[in-house]
């Protein structure tokens, strides 16, 4: 009988140790997906995102005449031969907040100049929400005449109180991948 629990408890034990080999949780032993996080913070801008390990970030100023005053649009942006990322924000007027919702403002500054360039939108998801605030996604392509290529483009905004958030991916050989957009994208965080 002593002999008959040791051996139920040897197996017992080897079955939920299971093997060396570590598995994804798909009882397959693929490498698990990789994790992206934030490596920049910008205190003033009230995020954190990721850029590459060996570029530092310059936030640039550009004062743009509205309907309602100027609008400052902070921009940090990172460029390679084949991808263009930048994260830019701009702080509403208390006129247009109340003249406009949140989703009005981003639907204007995002879709209306893609439909007036006739640009066909391949991805528009406008009910998204980021911790909590209004949210939207648009994919589409545009022709570039004086580079003679097309430019794909995601973009995603995120609207915090009067902060409108504008992150966008574009390349020249195709939509960003699914992996850009984990990487630039997603690793984009309100520091509220």
């Amino acid at each position: 009988m002593k002999q008959i629990t040791i051996l139920v408890l040897f197996t017992l034990l080897f079955s939920f140790c299971g093997s060396d080999e570590e598995t994804n949780g798909n009882g397959n032993n693929e490498s698990p997906e990789p994790k992206y996080e934030a490596n920049y913070t910008s205190e003033s801008g009230m995020f954190k995102c990721y850029f590459p390990e060996s570029f530092v970030p310059e936030e640039t100023i550009k004062e743009l005449e509205g309907e309602d005053g100027i609008i400052e649009l902070h921009s940090f942006q990172y460029k390679t031969e084949d991808l263009y990322y930048a994260v830019k924000y701009a702080d509403y007027p208390k006129q247009a907040m109340e003249k406009y919702t949140q989703r009005e403002i981003m639907t204007n500054v995002t879709k209306g100049p893609i439909v007036k360039q006739g640009y066909k939108i391949t991805k528009e998801e406008t009910d998204l929400e980021v911790d909590g605030c209004p949210s939207q996604v648009y994919m589409w392509e545009e022709y570039k005449p004086d580079i003679s290529e097309t430019i794909y483009i995601y973009k995603k905004d995120i609207f915090f109180l009067n902060r409108y958030y504008s992150l966008v991916l574009m390349r020249k050989n195709g939509y960003p991948t699914n992996e850009d957009i984990k990487l630039y994208i997603e690793t984009f965080k309100l520091t509220k």
